[in-house]
């Protein structure tokens, strides 16, 4: 006659969950725990290991967001302390310098308060002809900042590493989290609500070319713009709503330049300045 030396299925059953039960009491964290915090440099030489060894040879950090997403002078600074920890790494990592990031910013035409906006990193990243960027969000607990840092690749925005360090809040890195920074003044317009005013109609309007480096990757999409256009029917204030990358935003914002519109009209016929949504297409046929 056959035994069966296991527990009965009713208590087998109430065994299992109380094995599962202390297993889940081991591995949660206690209330109030985190995981342990990366010192600044620590964190820059693990963000320089992975992105090597990802093989992305070059990158840019971008302003540190936070708390509550604005831009300060604090993330600003703790952008340039991790960017130069990164450069000082023993890997070979080309950290491109920051100050490029406002050049290609008063290049392209862009707003300034995109640097704190996500969706134009990797196109931001991709002008400065990089293969990875570096972002960071701050947080406050208390007495010490919390910053998470993320490194994605450029061609495919995938992303290498994430890592979190801590930094005591001193009473100077108070005062740089005190100093928002300053978002461009939008330029005066008169917008043509009703239909007293006659809408900007293209005149010579020519279609933008492909780059050679967008042609390769396959880049398809709308670059989105917002211009004045001025009483002469030219294109002033030329600002960037949604960016497409490898080169295209900048060609779409050269190719408006060279548009010819009949300008806005008020109700005594007279040419006025207004403000205008452009979309620039870029498909491929």
């Amino acid at each position: 006659m056959n035994r069966s030396y296991g527990l009965p299925m009713r208590g087998a059953r109430r065994y299992l969950l109380r094995v599962a039960a202390i297993l889940l009491a081991a591995v949660a964290p206690m209330p109030g725990a985190r995981a342990q915090d990366l010192s600044m440099d620590a964190a820059a030489a693990q963000a320089a290991k992975a992105i090597t060894h990802a093989k992305q040879k070059s990158v840019i950090v971008f302003d540190f967001v936070g708390p509550d997403h604005r831009l300060t002078a604090l993330g600003e600074k703790l952008a340039d302390d991790f960017s130069s920890m990164l450069s000082k790494s023993t890997y070979d990592l080309q950290v491109e310098s920051r100050s490029s990031i406002a050049e290609v910013i008063s290049k392209g035409q862009y707003s300034p308060d995109v640097i704190h906006l996500s969706p134009y990193d990797p196109v931001l990243a991709s002008e400065l002809k990089v293969k990875a960027y570096v972002t960071g969000t701050v947080t406050l607990h208390g007495q010490e900042q919390m910053v998470l840092v993320k490194s994605r690749a450029v061609k495919d925005g995938k992303e290498i590493t994430s890592l979190q360090f801590s930094v005591p809040l001193t009473g100077e890195m108070r005062n740089l989290l005190d100093k928002t920074v300053v978002d461009a003044p939008v330029p005066p317009y008169v917008d043509p609500d009703d239909k007293s005013y006659t809408s900007p109609k293209c005149l010579f309007c020519p279609r933008a070319d492909y780059t050679g480096e967008a042609l390769n990757y396959k880049t398809q999409g709308v670059v989105l713009l917002e211009a004045v256009v001025g009483a002469d029917g030219r294109f002033q204030s030329i600002r960037v709503i949604k960016p497409l990358a490898h080169g295209l935003t900048a060609v779409a914002i050269a190719t408006i330049k060279t548009w010819k519109l009949s300008p806005a009209k008020g109700p005594d016929g007279i040419p006025i300045v207004v403000r205008q949504t452009i979309e620039v297409s870029f498909q491929f046929h």
